[in-house]
């Protein structure tokens, strides 16, 4: 897979169909259910995610292939799962 040319809708020259682990993946949760959730909605307020390495990687890739650029949403940004947690139960 290559960035620049997902950046540019193009289609990669090569593939990647390797499982990496059956734990690869990540899961999208909200304080309100949402039955017309749309990954464009992740735009009107803020997401937290792990910010960087291969959580973000395919954060990113996952919003690439729904149409959304992660750059657009207000990201929160904790530095450890604890902080994550914490907030979460803030409200923040």
């Amino acid at each position: 897979m290559s960035w620049p040319d997902l950046e540019k809708a193009q289609k990669p020259i090569v593939a990647q169909f390797a499982q990496i682990n059956t734990f690869d993946g990540f899961f999208i949760a909200a304080r309100e259910p949402d039955s017309n959730f749309t990954w464009d909605k992740l735009k009107s307020g803020k997401f937290m995610y792990v910010h960087g390495g291969q959580p973000e990687a395919m954060l990113r890739y996952g919003a690439f292939k729904m149409g959304l650029d992660l750059d657009e949403v207000q990201g929160i940004n904790k530095p450890s799962t604890e902080d994550m947690m914490d907030s979460w139960r803030k409200w923040e």
